[in-house]
């Protein structure tokens, strides 16, 4: 019976975390959170486009600025956090995950990670636009290359080809400068979602 073997198992599992081939972590420092990475993928998509993943009601005629500058900020400092977690993860500075609010106003991380999260978040916002406006080409271009396809709507809610390119938009942004393990997570995210 597993009850009579539990401690027997329990036993066994402490033994093997004692091996260097299951502990790759760095003490005091922790990976990015898939869960939030994920967060930032379906948020950013109900900015990038509005009424197909969320319960917005937006039109052209009404002003969209309040539900795109409160989700980008909420957006922002979600990104931020998991930045500063992959950044701090990958430092070479020895103290980098270790708490000390006397350093830094990001949690007790060096302040030139948080320095660098802010840097890379402002050039990942800024180019929100431009990624929009790339991804309404890529859905001209599958509603073009498709003749089963019935709307441009449709190809925007249902084609999953379409969300792995949106993810693989993002994610380059963030590779482009540099950000370890979250363009990797991101991708991994949109391959799972979609085989």
């Amino acid at each position: 019976m597993f009850g009579d073997n539990l401690d027997r198992i329990v036993k066994g599992i402490e033994k093997n975390y004692e091996a260097d081939e299951i502990f790759f972590t760095k003490p005091g420092r922790q990976f990015p959170s898939r869960s939030a990475v994920k967060g930032v993928l379906k948020d950013l998509r109900r900015v990038l486009f509005p009424g197909y993943f969320g319960n917005e009601m937006l039109t052209p005629s009404t002003s969209p600025e309040y539900f795109i500058g409160e989700t980008l900020i909420q957006i922002e400092r979600s990104l931020r956090e998991q930045i500063v977690l992959a950044l701090a993860y990958t430092s070479d500075d020895r103290d980098a995950g270790e708490a000390d609010p006397a350093r830094s106003l990001c949690g007790g991380t060096p302040e030139h990670i948080c320095e660098r999260a802010s840097e890379v978040c402002t050039v990942f916002f800024d180019e929100l636009p431009s990624i929009q406006r790339v991804l309404l080409t890529d859905v001209q271009a599958l509603y073009d290359g498709d003749p089963a396809a019935g709307s441009k709507e449709e190809v925007i809610f249902s084609y999953p080809g379409l969300y792995a390119i949106y993810v693989y938009r993002i994610a380059h942004v963030l590779y482009q400068q540099d950000v370890p393990i979250i363009p990797r997570i991101m991708t991994e995210l949109a391959h799972s979602g979609t085989g």
